[in-house]
């Protein structure tokens, strides 16, 4: 009898682990292999959404697209976009800001931000990261590969306009975790713009696990860790934004969130402002859920962003 007992409960805890392997299998999909938009579907969408003027993209950006060879093996699809050939602009020095786009996204999901900047005398770069749009397959990694292809990039620009080319970037989402965690790998950056990124990928991770899927962090957030690691992937506590910014006191950052935004929780903008040494501003906006705080204040948005360009003298 003692022996069946013993069985039974040796099968369950069989049956227990396998069923915990199996859901941090399927939570590690969701970060290192998501599912994403097919880019020629992304453009349509957003210009039936609004968010891209169809005539202004395909004929007066006058783009020139670009690949980028990764240092870990894949090509990284972009898009140079000059300035407006404005005659007060002419003179002055290059100035970049490379926009950067959010998870299972592609680079048009950035072409909304073009205007603010173009309109400011930038020149703009859009791309698209690993795994995603007409960039090649690889590992998702929620911002920690991803912003070493962002530095290439940024050599990229500064290959193509010279070495004085004034940079900054802007990030939405995991595009503005991985511009954080950018930061800290080029101190020649001129400032740093994030828009609803997280603090703490771990964090966020629990909180849509307990939000989606009523799972506790414990066991599932470090199995599943474990296992996106085993997947060419990275530990979850390798991508913690705030730490990454800790470093970047003489680069200027701007932190912008939406205060319902329900993905990325709001109370994470606070981390990583409080993190960030030296010059600083953060902007929140109450009608916001996530990656939605341009689009629904817009000219409350591009002030925001003039006037902090204007306070670290880049315009």
């Amino acid at each position: 009898m003692m022996n069946i007992v013993v069985n039974v409960v040796l099968v369950i805890i069989l049956f227990a682990i396998i069923a915990m392997l199996i859901v941090s299998w399927k939570l590690s999909s969701l970060v290192v292999a998501p599912k994403t938009s097919d880019p020629d579907k992304c453009y349509i969408d957003e210009i039936e959404l609004g968010k891209i003027d169809k005539d202004n993209y395909e004929r007066t950006y006058n783009r020139e697209d670009f690949k980028v060879q990764s240092d870990y093996g894949y090509t990284l699809s972009g898009t140079y976009i000059p300035k407006n050939k404005d005659s007060s602009l002419k003179n002055q020095p290059d100035k970049v800001v490379i926009i950067v786009h959010g998870y299972t996204f592609c680079q048009y999901g950035s072409v909304k931000y073009v205007d603010i900047f173009r309109n400011l005398g930038f020149h703009c770069v859009i791309y698209d990261h690993r795994n995603h749009g007409y960039s090649d397959k690889a590992t998702t990694t929620m911002g920690f590969y991803e912003a070493h292809d962002l530095k290439q990039i940024s050599d990229w620009v500064r290959e193509k306009l010279g070495a004085d080319t004034i940079i900054g970037t802007h990030g939405e989402s995991m595009g503005a975790a991985t511009v954080m965690m950018n930061a800290a790998l080029d101190e020649k950056l001129a400032f740093v713009i994030e828009d609803c990124g997280y603090s703490n990928l771990g964090d966020q991770l629990a909180y849509n696990m307990k939000k989606f899927y009523h799972l506790p962090r414990f066991p599932f957030l470090y199995m599943a860790s474990v296992i996106s690691k085993l997947r060419g992937g990275i530990y979850f506590h390798q991508v913690i934004p705030k730490n990454e910014i800790a470093k970047c006191e003489k680069i200027p950052m701007l932190f912008i969130h939406g205060e319902i935004d329900d993905f990325v929780p709001s109370y994470m903008v606070n981390e990583v402002y409080e993190a960030k040494k030296g010059y600083r501003s953060k902007k929140t906006f109450a009608n916001a859920t996530h990656a939605e705080s341009y689009w629904n204040n817009q000219t409350e948005y591009r002030l925001e962003v003039e006037e902090f360009l204007k306070e670290i003298n880049i315009l």
